[in-house]
């Protein structure tokens, strides 16, 4: 088992990797080549996508992946079924998506509108059926080259004199890419028969998954709220470096959710049989992650502390925002295994009425700072940390309680 679960990993880091060090790659290249404006805006924009993914998605991914991993048959129906309910999601999703970056964060509508079109491809790839399939190695190449894609036309098309139209290009072509892709590779595995789908079908798949929406929902909004919020009141440009921080921090943390991917659809099997024993499985990959995660910082410190790189990136950022945000990545990266024992475990009701309730609290201390004039990126930094803290805190009583 251990065997398989270090070939799961190594082509789960791989997909990740090449999920997220492409576009990381740039938005640090974005921020001195296209100035704090533009690159601000493009951060803010992205906080914003993935905050309406949420709601294209409901959590539709995840419990795809679930049903995947449990299901021995009509598994092509399941994915036709599925990607129904998130197209018509995305299709909506998109114009609230512009209509709020518009109106509420006065972004560009060019930018804003290539981003739009990268959900929507998003909703429609089937990459969680790979997954679900423990297909990770196929994955990873899929993404590897959406990646290299997606590089290539920020190269060839992206420039500060047309960042406004070309700037978000990449990303759609990254998500057009992964759609095509992993719709063929699947395609190429069923037999050549008719399938018949219905439109109720995806909506009662969209009622399934709401449990998996709350949990992951509230997760994920709650780790882009600093950037729109200070954007919101303090305008996009204002925020960049911030932003920027703030994405790195997120991006390196998505590196150790191939521990989460790469062992959700065996908890998923272990939960069913031994709870005991998937908790002890968890316990492990929690202290796998919290080693690793301890020693990329390492790395991380030792790259921004080069005279160039912290002149260029993060001369104006404030020591407690960069401390705060270090504990951050340490902490989250730890409740990724946490959290996806709990959804392995049918608990992801529990998990998402935790995550709301720490997050409500969050966000009525943001608006305390606010009513009295101390929000800024250092309180908003270190409430964001605290409340991540107590995020696992409350994943790992859950999950012992769960165990007694």
């Amino acid at each position: 088992m251990y065997r398989g679960l270090r070939n799961d990993l190594f082509w789960s880091f791989i997909a990740e990797a090449g999920a997220r060090i492409g576009p990381l790659l740039l938005f640090i290249a974005y921020y001195p080549i296209l100035g704090a404006p533009a690159s601000g805006a493009v951060l803010a924009a992205y906080a914003l996508a993935i905050t309406v993914w949420l709601f294209i998605d409901l959590g539709l991914g995840l419990y795809g992946t679930r049903e995947i991993a449990a299901a021995e048959k009509n598994k092509f129906t399941l994915q036709v079924e599925i990607s129904n309910a998130r197209g018509i999601m995305a299709l909506a999703g998109g114009g609230v998506f512009i209509a709020f970056g518009r109106f509420i964060f006065n972004l560009p509508v060019a930018l804003l509108a290539n981003f739009a079109v990268y959900l929507f491809f998003r909703a429609l790839a089937v990459d969680w059926r790979l997954r679900g399939e423990s297909r990770f190695k196929t994955n990873a190449l899929i993404t590897l080259s959406a990646s290299v894609i997606q590089i290539l036309a920020a190269l060839i098309f992206v420039r500060p004199e047309n960042w406004q139209i070309a700037s978000a290009l990449p990303w759609a072509l990254h998500a057009l890419v992964i759609c095509l892709s992993s719709w063929s590779v699947t395609w190429l595995g069923e037999s050549k028969k008719s399938y018949v789908t219905h439109l109720n079908r995806a909506m009662q798949h969209l009622a399934k998954s709401f449990g998996y929406s709350l949990s992951n929902g509230v997760s994920v909004l709650f780790q882009q709220s600093p950037v729109l919020i200070l954007t919101a009141v303090y305008g996009s440009a204002s925020v960049a470096g911030f932003a920027l921080v703030h994405r790195v921090i997120l991006s390196s943390v998505t590196l150790f959710q191939v521990v989460g991917t790469a062992v959700f659809p065996r908890l998923v099997k272990m939960a069913v049989h031994s709870s005991e024993n998937a908790w002890h499985f968890t316990r492990k990959a929690m202290l796998l992650i919290a080693g690793s995660s301890i020693f990329v910082l390492g790395i991380g410190v030792g790259i921004v502390s080069i005279p160039l790189v912290r002149d260029a990136y993060i001369k104006d950022i404030k020591l407690l925002v960069l401390i705060a945000f270090s504990v951050f990545f340490v902490i989250r990266s730890m409740r990724i295994a946490s959290a996806r024992y709990l959804l392995a475990s049918n608990m992801q009701y529990k998990y998402a009425s935790l995550s709301i309730t720490i997050s409500a609290i969050f966000y009525f201390l943001v608006f305390v700072l606010f009513s009295i004039g101390q929000l800024n990126e250092v309180s908003i930094a270190a409430f964001f940390m605290l409340a991540e803290m107590g995020m696992l805190i409350a994943t790992i009583m859950t999950a012992k309680r769960n165990n007694v």
